[in-house]
C-alpha cells in the first residue's frame, strides 16, 4: 500500500514548533523472524505528510549485520529503499537504530518501509517505541507502535 502524498491530504500538513530533540530513535520490540531487525527506510518527519531525507546528523544502531557496512545504520536513511540496515543475530527485540541531528527537531511522524523480499518484511518491527534525548543517553519514549503487520516493500506512516 503506498504511503499518503502532500496532494492525497484534505488539509495541508502544518508545521508544530515545539521545543524540539537532537536525537531520535525507534526501538524494536519483536519482528516475525525473531533473530533480525531490518529496515529498508526510516525517516523521523517533523511535518506530518512530508517526506525527507536526512542530512548533517549522523545515524547509529545497536548493531549491523556481521559488522558488514553493507548493512550499517545509514542505509536506513539513505533515500534508497533498495539497500537495507541489518541488525545483528538476536536483536530483534532488542535493537534500536538512531538518527542525531544537527540541530534540534520535533517529530510528529515516522515512516518506515520494510526491505522488497520475503525475509526482509519479516525482519520489519512488529512493535516498537519512538525515543528521543537531548544528550543521546537518557532517552524518553514518546509513544508505543504494536501489532503492525508488513509486506515485502511496504511503506507505513505512524503519527505521534
Amino acid at each position: 500500500m503506498p504511503f499518503r502524498t502532500y496532494a492525497d491530504c484534505a488539509v495541508a500538513p502544518k508545521e508544530i514548533v515545539l521545543t524540539g530533540h537532537r536525537h531520535w530513535r525507534i526501538d524494536s520490540k519483536g519482528t516475525i523472524n525473531t533473530y533480525y531487525f531490518a529496515i529498508a527506510e526510516l525517516q523521523f518527519r517533523k511535518i506530518v505528510g512530508i517526506a525527507e531525507t536526512p542530512t548533517g546528523g549522523v545515524a547509529s544502531a545497536s548493531s549491523f549485520f556481521a559488522n558488514d557496512p553493507t548493512y550499517n545504520a545509514d542505509k536506513a536513511f539513505d533515500g534508497n529503499p533498495a539497500t537495507l540496515y541489518n541488525s545483528q543475530s538476536g536483536d530483534a527485540a532488542v535493537g534500536w537504530l538512531r538518527y542525531s541531528f544537527a540541530a534540534p527537531r520535533d517529530v510528529l511522524q515516522v515512516m518506515i518501509t520494510a526491505y522488497n523480499s520475503g525475509p526482509g518484511a519479516q525482519q520489519a518491527p512488529t512493535a516498537f517505541d519512538l525515543r528521543y534525548s537531548d544528550g543521546g543517553t537518557v532517552w524518553t519514549t514518546v509513544k508505543s507502535f504494536t501489532g503492525i503487520t508488513w509486506a515485502p516493500g511496504e511503506t507505513k506512516l505512524f503519527n505521534v
